[in-house]
C-alpha cells in the first residue's frame, strides 16, 4: 500500500504567509499613485499650513489639537480619530499617500496575530504553527476582501477612522484577555499594563462611532466574565471606565447637534434599538463573499479542535453575543439617521469577519466533542486534498468577484482587488491617474486663469479619486482649490 504525502501545517503558514505578501504586493505598489481625496483636502489643510509656515513638526500637532478641538465643537464629537484625520501625512506632502496603506496594513496583521494567538488561553500546548496559518488567512480575508478597498485603505481619513482603530480595537482587547489569564504577574507590570488600556481604551471611546460602540459591549461582556470567572481581576474592569468617558465626551459635543441638523430627523430610540437588530440580520446574509474565507478555516478549525477544552452548555450564547455586537455596529447610524456607505460597511465587514470565525470554531469544536468523524487529531493533512480544496476555493473566490478572462485578445476583468490592482498597474491606469491628478495640481499652482476646465474624470478604480462636480461651487472642487493653491476665487469646472 502506497503511503500518502502529506504536508504539514507549518508548511501551510508559510505557503499562507507568502501568498498575502503576493496579494498586497499590488495592492500597496498601487498606493504609490494615491493622493489626497475629499475629506483629506479639508481636514488636514490646517496642519498642511502650520507645516508650510513653520517647518516645524511640532506646530504641526499643535495645530491639529486645535483643529480637532474645533471640529468637537462645531461639526463632530469623534476626537481621537479625528485627530489623526486632520494630522495626516498629507500635511506635509500630497504625494505621501503610500505611507499609511503599508502601515495600516502591517498593523492590521499584527493584529490579526495578537487576536489568534489568544487561542493558546485554551490550551497552552496548541502549537504556534496554527496561530501561524490562521493569522495570514484571515488578514487576507480582511484586507483583500473588504467591501470597498477604495474607501478601506487608500482613503487617508477612512482609513484612520476605521481600519486603524478597529486594529486597535483588536490589540487592546487581546492584550486585555491575556492580562486577565495571567497569573504571577508582577504587581509593577500590572499598574503599567492597566494603566495603558485606560489610555487606549480613553481614546478607542472616542473614535469612529462603530467601532467605539461595538467595543463597549464587548468590554461588557468581558466585564461579565470578571465578575463571574476572575474576581482577582476587577482592577481589569477600570479600563472600562475610561472607554465610557471618552465614549461620554465624544457623545456630549457640541458639533454632534450641529452635524444632525444637517442631517435632518432621527428615530426614537426604540425604533433605532429594533431596527439595527434587522440592519445587523440582514448585513449578515447579504453578501456570500463575506463567508468564503472563514469556510477556508473549516479544515484548520477541525485538527484545531483536538485542543480545545470542553465547551460550556450555554455555548449558543456566543452567536446571540454575536448578532448583538453586530447590531451595536449599527446602533449609532441609525439612531442619528446617518447614511451607511463603504467605509461604514468595512468595519462592519471587519467585525462580522471576527465574529464569525470566533463562532465557526466554537462550533466545529462543540461538534468535534460529540462526533467522531469531525475531531481530526495531528498536524498534518493529505497533500492532494489540500490542493483539491485550494483549488476549488480559488476557482470559487474568481467566480464570486466576477472574474472573466479571454485568451484572444488577452483581458481579465475582476472585482477582486489584488487582481484589479494587479490589471490597473500592468495596464499604466493606475499611473495614469496620479500623472494626470499631479498635471492638475501645477495647473492650478501655476496660476494665470479665473477659471480651470477639466475635460475627463480624474479617478482610479482602485485608489480612488476626487469626486469634482460640474458645479463651481462644491466643496470638493473648493477644497481641492484650496488645499493647493490656498486661495478661493479660482473656479474649478468639469465638463459631465
Amino acid at each position: 500500500m502506497t503511503q500518502k504525502r502529506t504536508i504539514s501545517i507549518r508548511a501551510l503558514s508559510i505557503i499562507a504567509f507568502i501568498v498575502l505578501m503576493i496579494l498586497l504586493a499590488p495592492i500597496l505598489i498601487s498606493s504609490i499613485y494615491n493622493r489626497p481625496i475629499n475629506d483629506d483636502l479639508v481636514q488636514p489643510y490646517p496642519a498642511k499650513m502650520a507645516y508650510r509656515e513653520t517647518g516645524s513638526v511640532f506646530q504641526v500637532i499643535l495645530a491639529s489639537i486645535r483643529e480637532t478641538c474645533r471640529i468637537w465643537n462645531d461639526y463632530s464629537g469623534i476626537f481621537s480619530s479625528m485627530f489623526l484625520s486632520v494630522c495626516a501625512p498629507y500635511a506635509f506632502s500630497h504625494t505621501l499617500g503610500y505611507i499609511h496603506p503599508i502601515l495600516f496594513s502591517a498593523l492590521l496583521i499584527f493584529s490579526c496575530y495578537k487576536l489568534v494567538s489568544c487561542l493558546r488561553l485554551f490550551n497552552k500546548d496548541i502549537p504556534s504553527c496554527y496561530v501561524h496559518l490562521l493569522t495570514p488567512i484571515l488578514s487576507i480575508a480582511l484586507l483583500t476582501a473588504m467591501p470597498n478597498i477604495t474607501e478601506g485603505l487608500f482613503w487617508y481619513s477612512s482609513a484612520a477612522n476605521y481600519l486603524f482603530f478597529f486594529s486597535i480595537s483588536l490589540l487592546l482587547f487581546s492584550s486585555l484577555l491575556k492580562t486577565a489569564c495571567h497569573d504571577g504577574m508582577a504587581k509593577g507590570k500590572q499598574a503599567l499594563l492597566l494603566a495603558v488600556y485606560c489610555i487606549g481604551f480613553f481614546f478607542l471611546g472616542g473614535c469612529n462611532w462603530i467601532t467605539s460602540t461595538s467595543s463597549i459591549l464587548v468590554y461588557s461582556f468581558f466585564a461579565l466574565y470578571i465578575i463571574l470567572q476572575k474576581k482577582d481581576r476587577i482592577p481589569l474592569l477600570l479600563p472600562f471606565l475610561f472607554l465610557l468617558a471618552g465614549y461620554a465626551l465624544a457623545i456630549i459635543a457640541p458639533g454632534n447637534f450641529n452635524r444632525q441638523q444637517m442631517i435632518g430627523d432621527k428615530p426614537s430610540l426604540p425604533e433605532a434599538f429594533i431596527l439595527a437588530f434587522f440592519k445587523a440580520l440582514s448585513f449578515c446574509f447579504s453578501k456570500g463573499t463575506f463567508y468564503l474565507f472563514p469556510l477556508l478555516m473549516l479544515p484548520v478549525f477541525a485538527r484545531l479542535s483536538q485542543y480545545m477544552p470542553a465547551l460550556p452548555k450555554h455555548i449558543w450564547l456566543l452567536p446571540v453575543a454575536s448578532i448583538c455586537i453586530i447590531a451595536a455596529c449599527f446602533f449609532p447610524m441609525v439612531y442619528t439617521a446617518y447614511y451607511i456607505t463603504y467605509r461604514h460597511e468595512n468595519i462592519i465587514y471587519f467585525i462580522f469577519t471576527i465574529l464569525l470565525s470566533i463562532n465557526e470554531l466554537v462550533l466545529v469544536s462543540w461538534l468535534a466533542q460529540r462526533c467522531s468523524t469531525v475531531y481530526q487529531k495531528g498536524e498534518r493533512f493529505i497533500l492532494t486534498r489540500v490542493i483539491a480544496v485550494v483549488a476549488a476555493f480559488a476557482l470559487t473566490l474568481l467566480a464570486a468577484f466576477q472574474t472573466t478572462f479571454t485568451l484572444s485578445p488577452v483581458t481579465l476583468s475582476t472585482n477582486y482587488a489584488p487582481l484589479q490592482a494587479s490589471v490597473h498597474l500592468l495596464m499604466g491606469y493606475t499611473k495614469n491617474y496620479a500623472t494626470s491628478y499631479d498635471d492638475l495640481v501645477d495647473t492650478l499652482r501655476a496660476g494665470g486663469e479665473e477659471e480651470i476646465m477639466i475635460e475627463s474624470e480624474i479617478r482610479s478604480p482602485i485608489v480612488g479619486g476626487p469626486d469634482f462636480q460640474w458645479f463651481t461651487d462644491h466643496w470638493v472642487n473648493t477644497a481641492f482649490v484650496k488645499y493647493y493653491t490656498d486661495e478661493n476665487t479660482l473656479l474649478l469646472r468639469t465638463r459631465w
